[in-house]
């Protein structure tokens, strides 16, 4: 069995939350480019991997031989934590391993989406000054999670 794990993906914040997963998890991984400025995203090889055409998407071998296609990038750090236990999220403790998926998943929802939708927003024009709204709910977020984690302790852990 091959355990190195195929990152398809390009230069986006989701592909590079994986990359640093699995650099973080200690997992042997190598990347596909997949270069979405000249259409390799909807080109049959990838997607096949990937009917919706996004990345990331990994391929994994699984220890019964068979082949595992995740694309959800979610789905994709979940699975990567599995992989390497105690690694990405904590082991044997379910109350450290619920807040530490509180707060990523509060990451997520809070920050990173809205983020995302500031950035586009900037970048169209004649939006008007939701760019600036989105951006400073972001920033909000993060310092409201940063205060919250000081707060209960869980910057200590």
């Amino acid at each position: 069995m091959n355990d190195t794990i195929e990152l398809h993906g390009t230069r986006t914040g989701n592909c590079f939350r994986v990359a640093i997963a699995l650099e973080e998890a200690g997992l042997a991984y190598r990347v596909v480019h997949v270069d979405l400025a000249s259409g390799e995203h909807q080109r049959p090889e990838h997607l096949a991997l990937n009917p919706a055409g996004k990345v990331p998407t990994i391929v994994a071998s699984l220890p019964d031989g068979q082949r595992l296609v995740l694309s959800q990038s979610n789905a994709i750090l979940l699975h990567l934590a599995e992989r390497a236990p105690g690694t990405l999220l904590p082991e044997g403790d379910p109350t450290a391993r619920a807040l530490a998926l509180e707060r990523y998943l509060y990451f997520v929802t809070d920050v990173i989406a809205p983020s995302h939708s500031g950035f586009y927003l900037g970048r169209v024009p004649a939006t008007g000054n939701g760019a600036e709204l989105l951006n400073q709910r972001s920033l909000d977020a993060i310092y409201a999670a940063d205060h919250i984690g000081r707060c209960i302790g869980l910057h200590q852990r």
